[in-house]
């Protein structure tokens, strides 16, 4: 019952531990890196200008460095954007939207039949017998029909 938000907890801090690992290692080996450059950029200096000049120029890139990162450190975040929940409906709102489009696209090339529901340029079959006969034929014609001959076996 409960596996599911601690499995999940367990996941998050296993990754949370992974990535300050590689934090710690990575600004490790930045440092190192820093300190052997700011060496290597004292003894250039300091060879051709003197201490004082090397000191001030050391001492200016960091400083420079120094005031961008906390420039950035003190912009405010951005909240994070949740995209709206998706509605449910939305695959059938666009296949009802897609079947009218398409009703209404076919009915100039499928003639008349399309717009009236019945065909104008077919013949009309030919009257029934109880359909041309006058009203009072039409209330006897149930009487009047021949009844059907069901063959003998």
């Amino acid at each position: 019952m409960f596996s599911l938000p601690l499995d999940e907890a367990e996941r998050r801090a296993r990754a949370f531990s992974h990535r300050l690992a590689l934090g710690t290692a990575g600004s490790l080996c930045a440092g190192v890196g820093a300190a052997f450059l700011t060496v290597a950029a004292w003894l250039v200096l300091s060879a051709g200008h003197g201490a004082v000049f090397a000191a001030t120029v050391i001492g200016s890139a960091y400083l420079g460095a120094g005031l961008i990162l906390w420039a950035l450190s003190l912009r405010p975040r951005q909240p994070e954007r949740t995209a709206p929940p998706a509605d449910p409906y939305t695959p059938f709102i666009h296949m009802a939207e897609g079947f009218a489009a398409g009703l209404e696209a076919g009915r100039p090339h499928a003639g008349p039949a399309a717009v009236t529901g019945r065909a104008t340029d077919r013949p009309r079959p030919a009257p029934r017998l109880h359909e041309a006969a006058g009203p009072v034929q039409r209330l006897a014609w149930p009487i009047l029909r021949p009844a059907r001959v069901s063959a003998l076996p």
